[in-house]
């Protein structure tokens, strides 16, 4: 929907994974590449949440989303549009 992207070097052994499935509109998107650099594997994820009221429906989103080869490392990136200034549960 155009809200996340990865840039990754074309030389790098990587793999596109497909998370359509956890992109709901007006509340998260994601996307996630699997690199195979050496004997190192990991995943990549960039996400971006809307300042929507849809929290909870994120965070479901984001641990179904964590799915993604559980026992490989992974890095999360992206913009979650939290604000800390204010009381939230």
């Amino acid at each position: 929907m155009g809200g996340t992207c990865i840039f990754i070097r074309a030389d790098l052994p990587h793999v596109t994974l497909d998370v359509s499935q956890f992109c709901v509109e007006k509340v998260t998107e994601f996307c996630a590449v699997q690199s195979n650099v050496s004997d190192d594997h990991f995943i990549v994820t960039c996400i971006y949440r809307p300042p929507a009221r849809y929290f909870n429906q994120f965070f479901n989103l984001l641990d179904a989303g964590t799915f993604v080869q559980a026992t490989m490392e992974f890095l999360l990136c992206g913009d979650l549009n939290v604000n800390y200034l204010i009381h939230s549960n």
